[in-house]
């Protein structure tokens, strides 16, 4: 095994060993947030009673806004004394506004993105076909790039396919995989996938700027692509 695959193999399990151990510190640490829908035997479209002696009492006439609740869900702004005047909305509505966009067009469109992507380039492979050598091997081999370029290269790459699968699990996993290994495998599986796509992320992006970094310089157009 050359020198370069060992250190490859070593990069990917100190990120496994780094990854289970930073999450098992966090896990323990992590505290449930409570759920801000209201309960189920909440009453939703309750008229609520005004007093005529508080101030901005309007008597016996009874409140008319027809779903209290929908307006707070809905992020509606109040009045406060105090200086910060975000602490006016009661419920924030942007982490449901978001879990409703990716339980819905998210996932819907994404499918759509990927299985064109993926049907674009069968179609341009069995146009293209595969670039064959003109002349055919020679038999021998040429260093092309360093072992440094090397490492960037597969840090890169194996990040990249870890972060794509680990991604692919948070957003389509309990569609396509709960069903079919059960709520217990699936719960193992996406807590270490969770773990993974979130730390592998620094590797990936360490990969990207050391191989931008060495190659930028080499793709800036010259003379030679002119005449190309």
């Amino acid at each position: 095994m050359t020198s370069i695959r060992k250190f490859s193999l070593a990069v990917i399990a100190l990120m496994i060993a780094a990854t289970f151990a930073v999450g098992s510190f966090l896990q323990s640490s992590i505290v449930s947030a409570q759920d801000v829908r209201p309960p189920a035997n909440a009453v939703k479209n309750a008229t609520p009673r005004v007093d005529a002696n508080e101030p901005g009492g309007r008597g016996a006439q009874p409140a008319t806004e027809p779903n209290l609740w929908g307006g707070i869900r809905a992020g509606a702004q109040g009045n406060v004394s105090i200086p910060d005047k975000k602490s006016g909305v009661l419920v924030q509505s942007g982490g449901e506004t978001w879990r409703n966009f990716r339980n819905g067009p998210l996932v819907t469109y994404g499918a759509y993105a990927m299985g064109g992507m993926l049907a674009l380039l069968a179609l341009f492979y069995l146009i293209r076909g595969r670039i064959k050598i003109e002349h055919g091997w020679s038999g021998r081999t040429l260093e092309r790039f360093s072992e440094l370029d090397r490492v960037a290269h597969w840090m890169m790459a194996v990040s990249f396919i870890i972060l794509g699968l680990t991604g692919l699990n948070v957003l389509y996993g309990r569609y396509v995989l709960l069903p079919l290994i059960g709520k217990d495998a699936f719960a193992a599986l996406s807590v270490f996938a969770k773990w993974m796509h979130n730390y592998v992320a620094f590797a990936f992006m360490l990969s990207l700027a050391l191989a931008f970094i060495m190659w930028v310089k080499h793709n800036f157009p010259n003379k030679h692509d002119v005449k190309w």
